[in-house]
């Protein structure tokens, strides 16, 4: 636990869902603590996680969190907004990781509403927060219809500031005790991914990945993928990159697929839609074995994989890039849905 670091009071967990899809959400980080699917196998929790807040609070791994106020990396913690120059507090010199150090996933956010089909969560975030402008009020809803959970994001400024919110579940659909993501068919419909640098922070530039072992468009296991020879695999140790899903209109808000997720063991299946222009895929490069999730299982790298659709990384540092930013007057949408099956 970071030094000095106390377990914060007044959290709760609400359990969502009445069919074959049961999701735990905790206060602490908006996060998703179990997701039990009761699919005639099980019930089998497939999200990764922790065997109680103080180990949450202990390890910043994002496991299942609502994370921003932008979610992913900006280049050394720094961006312009109608000139004006904002630093985040950065996690080590190259970039600001998911909002800075205190970013949304530390947070005990309120809740709302909650049912047996949905539960509200809200937090403010005021002006200045972790160096970002405006103040800034944001609701999360997870609902659950039979097999599908969807996740919407609503979200306003008094000020003019950049937002991207996402997601940050790692799921094992093999079970939170079973045998990690390896063997896992991926599939994603992307003819690019974004280029990144060996700080894992964008070029600015697109990547095609036909030709390359990047290429998700038809499914491959994962194994296949993280132990290929290619410099974006190598500076990540595996997968961490953001993948332009084909098809996305700004102006639209309608969902389309982004990811499936495949384990040919059970037969298990996730789809993932979004109204995104990108999902990051993240295969776990950073869980070393010294991570005890909730079974006992000790988490290493490809212990799970996180989907997790939102804008571009560095978003408001690359011109060529969705815009991020956010406007007094406007209010900001987004949602993802996560549809399994068997």
């Amino acid at each position: 636990m970071t030094a000095g670091a106390t377990v914060p009071a007044g959290v709760t967990e609400h359990v969502v869902g009445r069919g074959p899809v049961r999701l735990h959400v905790s206060t602490y980080g908006a996060a998703v603590h179990r997701l039990r699917l009761l699919d005639g196998r099980g019930p089998e929790d497939v999200a990764l996680g922790h065997a109680g807040l103080p180990e949450y609070v202990a390890e910043r791994d994002f496991c299942g969190a609502t994370v921003g106020r932008f979610a992913n990396r900006l280049r050394a913690g720094r961006f312009e907004l109608d000139g004006r120059r904002f630093q985040v507090p950065t996690d080590g010199a190259a970039a600001a990781l998911h909002g800075g150090p205190d970013g949304f996933d530390r947070r005990v956010w309120r809740t709302e509403r909650a049912d047996d089909d949905e539960v509200v969560l809200s937090l403010h975030s005021p002006d200045g927060d972790q160096g970002f402008p405006g103040a800034l009020d944001v609701r999360v809803a997870f609902r659950v219809e039979g097999s599908v959970v969807r996740i919407g994001y609503e979200y306003r400024s008094d000020a003019a500031t950049v937002v991207n919110l996402t997601n940050h579940t790692h799921v094992d659909l093999s079970g939170e005790g079973g045998d990690g993501v390896d063997g896992h068919l991926l599939q994603v419909p992307a003819t690019h991914v974004t280029e990144v640098d060996t700080d894992l922070l964008p070029t600015g530039r697109l990547l095609a990945v036909a030709g390359t072992p990047l290429d998700l468009r038809a499914a491959r296991p994962l194994r296949d993928v993280v132990r290929a020879v290619h410099p974006l695999l190598v500076a990540a140790r595996g997968l961490d990159l953001d993948y332009r899903v084909d098809g996305w209109d700004p102006a639209s808000t309608d969902l389309r697929p982004v990811a499936r997720l495949e384990h040919p063991g059970t037969g298990r299946v996730l789809e993932v839609a979004s109204d995104r222009p990108g999902v990051q895929v993240y295969t776990g490069n950073f869980f070393d074995g010294s991570t005890v999730g909730r079974s006992g299982r000790l988490l290493r790298q490809g212990a799970g994989v996180a989907l997790e659709t939102q804008l571009p990384p560095d978003a408001p540092n690359q011109p060529g890039f969705p815009s991020a930013v956010l406007r007094p007057g406007q209010v900001g949408r987004t949602a993802t849905t996560w549809t399994f099956s068997a």
